[in-house]
This record gives C-alpha cells, sequence and structure tokens, in this order.
C-alpha cells in the first residue's frame, strides 16, 4: 500500500512542495511529471521528500512501493499574479 497526502491541496500557488508518503513497504520511488526524484528509505511507515519543484500548471505525481503498490494524483500550480 502507498498513499499520497495532501490529495485536495490544489491549486497551489508554491512551485515547491513537501510530498508526504504513508506505506508498508520498504522503499518508494516518487516521479514528478515522469521524472524521477530520490528513492526514499521508509521510516515509521512514512517518506517524504522535501522540497520538490513543480512547474506551473498541472503536475503528475506518481509513487510507486518497492513491492509493487502504485498511487499518484495531480496537483495544480496557480502563482500568485
Amino acid at each position: 500500500m502507498v498513499y499520497i497526502t495532501s490529495r485536495r491541496a490544489t491549486p497551489r500557488r508554491e512551485a515547491r512542495a513537501d510530498v508526504k508518503v504513508y506505506t508498508n513497504t520498504e522503499r518508494v520511488t516518487l516521479r514528478v511529471n515522469g521524472i524521477a526524484q530520490p528513492v526514499q528509505t521508509v521510516r515509521h511507515r512514512m517518506a517524504t521528500w522535501q522540497n520538490v519543484a513543480l512547474r506551473t500548471g498541472v503536475n503528475h505525481l506518481t509513487v510507486t512501493g518497492n513491492r509493487g503498490a502504485a498511487d499518484s494524483i495531480d496537483w495544480e500550480v496557480v502563482p500568485n499574479n
């Protein structure tokens, strides 16, 4: 099982965000718009990527656990004008 938190926190104003995942796997991989981020080792059933760059518009995030479980969401970034 993997679960990306802050699912409803969209639209977002900031182009950087922390991505937090709950999981029962040992390692998880995050992809943001198809670009892999560093693999995280899970501690206390949670993994966090800090200060992840997002682009203006829709960003597709996918997290995959080492056992094959996956979750994905879309976050939209709408900067302040």
